[in-house]
């Protein structure tokens, strides 16, 4: 009986060891992976701000391809022109 106290005891012992050595590398390990989650934010927020400029810039530009399309329809010039073809 006093064996195998001495066998259950030494394989809780080993136990606590592993456990001990894995845990203690957790708060390291939780640290690094916070940060890591903090730079992803910082990186999505960015993209963001990039897709957003992009979309004004492409709002814009169809702006002002309706803008040149109405003062090509509108304008004196184009009437001229097209009066001269009939």
């Amino acid at each position: 009986m006093k064996k195998k106290l001495t066998i259950v005891a030494d394989c809780f012992v080993a136990i606590e060891i592993s456990t001990g050595k894995l845990l203690s590398k957790t708060p390291r390990t939780i640290y690094l992976g916070k940060d890591r989650v903090s730079n992803l934010r910082y990186e999505h927020q960015l993209l963001q701000l990039r897709i957003q400029q992009f979309q004004q810039i492409i709002s814009l530009i169809f702006l002002g391809r309706q803008m040149w399309r109405r003062y090509l329809q509108f304008s004196p010039l184009t009437k001229s022109i097209d009066r001269r073809e009939r």
